[in-house]
């Protein structure tokens, strides 16, 4: 039996986030995203999660930002948009693929910056 560590605000780690506002299903896809937040309601685990892309990363627009794979060990430079954030139950569901959960690491300290400016930019603060 797999047994899910909670992910940190400023983990990146994967995930099956819903590429649309019905989050009740996970997405098709088991991708990276940045974690901004936990929370427990109602005795469940959920993890505030900002999508990561690896499509057209030579844009980078309002509300996102660029990681690269030189400061964490992602497969491919990503990209996260705070404009796409979901809250996701701390379950298998949304964070295993073969009973297994994903981290990369912290997002280094070098990138306060440019995520305060993307969360702001985005309408966050």
């Amino acid at each position: 039996m797999c047994t899910l560590s909670i992910p940190r605000p400023g983990e990146v780690v994967k995930a099956w986030m819903p590429e649309t506002e019905e989050v009740c299903s996970p997405g098709r896809k088991f991708r990276p995203v940045f974690v901004v937040a936990t929370a427990d309601r109602n005795g469940r685990t959920e993890v505030l999660c900002v999508y990561g892309t690896s499509q057209h990363i030579d844009r980078i627009g309002r509300g996102e930002f660029l990681v690269s794979c030189s400061d964490l060990p992602l497969e491919k430079p990503t990209k996260f948009s705070f404009r796409k954030m979901f809250w996701l139950p701390l379950d298998k569901t949304y964070f295993t693929d073969y009973e297994q959960q994903v981290s990369f690491g912290n997002l280094p300290v070098t990138y306060r910056r440019m995520l305060a400016s993307a969360a702001k930019d985005a309408g966050l603060g």
